[in-house]
């Protein structure tokens, strides 16, 4: 039980002071912009589950992506392609994800919204990692999920 109050008032605490460190960053936006200039691959893989986010920054705001989950056993395929934008507007915001070990870090969110589907790809601020979070999907499966089992790590640009 103390774990638990002691989680929570770290995240209290977090949520509370995120705008005032958010706002001491020293963020060289140029630097960003160089890492995601070209096309990035993200992949997570399991015996059973095979995820794939490509993206490429179309400009400081829009990324252009295709979201492919694969389950190997039922030979089943699921894609999404699509614009994603950032809904601050800038390479960070006010958001926070907590990674493996409990830290908190900020992340750049973007967001697709059709009518089948509503999708949150998290990037982490060194764009090795995202988490994919789903909302309002229309027509899921079961078997190829779009949301992140765990975080899709790089793997390669092209």
């Amino acid at each position: 039980m103390s774990k638990f109050i002691l989680y929570i008032s770290m995240t209290i605490l977090g949520f509370i002071f995120m705008p005032f460190y958010a706002n001491c960053l020293n963020i060289d936006s140029t630097n960003i912009k160089s890492k995601t200039k070209d096309t990035l691959v993200f992949c997570y893989n399991c015996d059973t589950l095979s995820q794939t986010l490509v993206f490429q920054r179309i400009d400081d705001i829009k990324i252009d992506f295709e979201l492919t989950s694969y389950n190997k056993l039922k030979n089943e395929i699921k894609r999404v392609n699509g614009v994603a934008e950032n809904k601050y507007s800038s390479d960070y915001g006010s958001e926070m994800d907590f990674n493996e070990d409990g830290e908190m870090y900020l992340v750049i969110e973007y967001l697709y919204e059709s009518e089948e589907i509503f999708l949150s790809f998290r990037f982490n601020k060194e764009y090795t990692k995202v988490n994919v979070e789903v909302a309002d999907e229309v027509f899921p499966n079961k078997y190829c999920p779009l949301h992140s089992i765990k975080a899709l790590s790089k793997c390669k640009s092209r």
